[in-house]
């Protein structure tokens, strides 16, 4: 038993349409994979609020990046305020 993702008419996998392709995939009703889908990406998050790497297989890695402070432009004012550093 698989999830075909031949019917995707759009790069963008949303929730929603993860969502709805398990509802007619898989026979769960729409509450059951809504909740699905949620509690999929709620436990993505927390590994990465934790600090850990998220590696799924045939899916992808999922990591944060720290970003270094730099310098940054304002194209309306042409100043050129400092950016800070952030995750």
């Amino acid at each position: 038993m698989g999830i075909s993702i031949d019917t995707i008419d759009t790069t963008a996998l949303t929730k929603a349409k993860l969502s709805v392709m398990l509802f007619d995939q898989l026979g769960l009703n729409m509450r059951e994979a809504r909740d699905f889908v949620d509690a999929f990406y709620e436990e993505i998050s927390k590994g990465l609020i934790s600090g850990h790497e998220v590696k799924i297989a045939g899916y992808g890695n999922f990591e944060v990046h720290n970003k270094s402070a730099r310098p940054g432009q304002n194209s309306k004012t042409k100043t050129r305020p400092y950016i800070q550093g952030g995750r």
